[in-house]
């Protein structure tokens, strides 16, 4: 969008890429315009399908995460994605009102561009296993699993769903998703002669109701081709919230955050979206600094971050060649609204050195 009375939106992109499992897509719609970055780990198919998935439809995000996930995860079991997406909707009022959508732990801060020092707006939580929010989410999912469960066996079962906390309805509410995605699956391939699908169906029904209520969390997973005995730990992420990984234990879940941010008349936030290539590497106080510099130019912007994120992973890893370990994505998005028109009467006010007293009488 070039700059007009409309307000501007405007980006750049930076991707250093080691693994090919990085994705970047951004689709111009009617009145919006999407952002999006896919990490993906176990490989890169979950994170291209969903860079190439048509974002412009009409269904929810919830809606279209969850459908990414059942349509894609059975086809690449120990495959998945984090996905980070920005949507910008240009309004009648002048605005633009932003809707963020994420899991996993690729990342998007907000950065006001005319305060007068750099600072952080908001920043999207990580869904990992450092959040606390996130922990109590899975020990209440291998509760409830563990109630339909013994619902399903029709044993004593106390009738008290209040024992699952504040966030029952929602965590009964993944577990009934969950299961319903798996029924699908198994019986659209109930007939299905293919060896490799039916060796990993059987894998998806031995992992199904996989739990572990003890001890440190951790994900499990089976990788494919190991021996029977080796259990990978983590699975192929360290994420909590995904689209695909079906090899991992389901709590796993495809469902989004999502919140709504405002730009109003006369602001310029900037926004990062990236993968955890740089929130792992630079502080966060390094990076809004970072980000708060080329003001005018977001492609120089992100330019500048890939190169600090470079030169710190050098540092670190002592190799100066490629000291990149991981895949980098880094997104810098501007939006800027249309300043609101000037009343003319004001406007004659603060012009007016003679006699400023006319403005009180005004």
């Amino acid at each position: 969008m070039t700059p007009n009375e409309f307000g501007q939106v405007r980006y750049g992109v930076e991707m250093y890429s080691m693994k090919e499992e990085d994705f970047f897509k951004m689709q111009c719609l009617n009145n919006k315009t999407m952002f999006g970055v896919f990490d993906g780990h176990g490989g890169k198919f979950v994170a291209r399908k969903c860079a190439e998935y048509d974002w412009g439809n009409e269904q929810s995000f919830e809606e279209i995460f969850w459908k990414l996930d059942e349509t894609l995860g059975p086809q690449s079991l120990n495959s998945g994605t984090t996905a980070s997406i920005m949507m910008i909707e240009h309004r009648k009022s002048n605005d633009f009102r932003i809707s963020l959508a994420w899991v996993g732990d690729s990342q998007i801060l907000e950065i006001d561009m005319i305060a007068p020092v750099a600072g952080v707006t908001y920043l999207t939580s990580a869904h990992n296993c450092m959040n606390k929010a996130e922990i109590t989410r899975i020990h209440n999912q291998w509760r409830a699993r563990k109630f339909l469960e013994e619902m399903r066996l029709q044993t004593h079962v106390q009738n008290d769903l209040f024992q699952f906390g504040e966030l029952t309805q929602q965590t009964f509410a993944y577990e009934k998703k969950l299961e319903s995605a798996y029924e699908r699956i198994f019986s659209s391939h109930l007939r299905c002669e293919s060896p490799l699908l039916q060796r990993q169906l059987s894998l998806l029904e031995k992992r199904k109701s996989h739990k572990n209520e003890d001890g440190a969390l951790a994900l499990h997973a089976r990788w494919l081709q190991m021996p029977q005995s080796s259990i990978v730990h983590g699975a192929s992420t360290c994420v909590t919230r995904s689209i695909g990984d079906w090899d991992a234990s389901r709590t796993l879940i495809p469902h989004p955050e999502i919140i709504e941010r405002v730009v109003k008349r006369g602001n310029h936030k900037r926004f990062v979206i990236a993968s955890d290539g740089l929130w792992g590497t630079l502080s966060l106080n390094k990076i809004a600094k970072l980000a708060y510099r080329n003001r005018d130019d977001p492609q120089k912007c992100a330019t500048s971050i890939l190169r600090h994120v470079r030169l710190e992973c050098a540092q670190l890893n002592g190799v100066r060649e490629h000291p990149f370990k991981d895949d980098t994505t880094i997104v810098i998005v501007d939006v800027i609204a249309a300043p609101a028109p000037l009343n003319p009467q004001r406007a004659e006010c603060k012009s007016s050195v003679k006699w400023p007293w006319l403005c009180k009488l005004r």
